[in-house]
This record gives C-alpha cells, structure tokens and sequence, in this order.
C-alpha cells in the first residue's frame, strides 16, 4: 500500500531525513522503505512525533539503514 509523504534533507545531518506522513502505528525503531523508480531505500525511524490533528500524521527523523 502506498503511502503519500514528504522527505526532507536534514540541516543537521547529512544522512539523516525529516519525513511526514499519514498513517496510523509507526513507531520509533520501526523501518520504513521508500521505493522510487529503480532503487528501494531502507530508512529507521530515530524520532516521531505525531500531530494533535489530524491523528494519524506525523513528522520522523529517519536515518539510512545500510
């Protein structure tokens, strides 16, 4: 199931992303792919927060798994 999202580059970090997203459960630690046309990359969740509405959006500092 796709999932829209936005990811942005880190000003911190260079390796890390800020991304935000719907959907319910994400938790930190837990792994997220994100597929584009011809690579799949594997991101760990570092830090989530979610938004008071609406519920299910949030906002995670991920970091590449390699």
């Amino acid at each position: 199931m796709g999932v829209d999202f936005v990811l942005e580059a880190s000003p911190e970090n260079s390796r890390e992303c800020y991304m935000t997203a719907y959907k319910p459960g994400v938790r930190r630690m837990d792994c997220i792919r994100i597929k584009d046309a011809s690579t799949v990359q594997t991101y760990t969740v570092l830090e989530i927060d979610y938004y008071s509405e609406p519920a299910d959006m949030w906002m995670a500092r991920l970091s590449p798994v390699n």
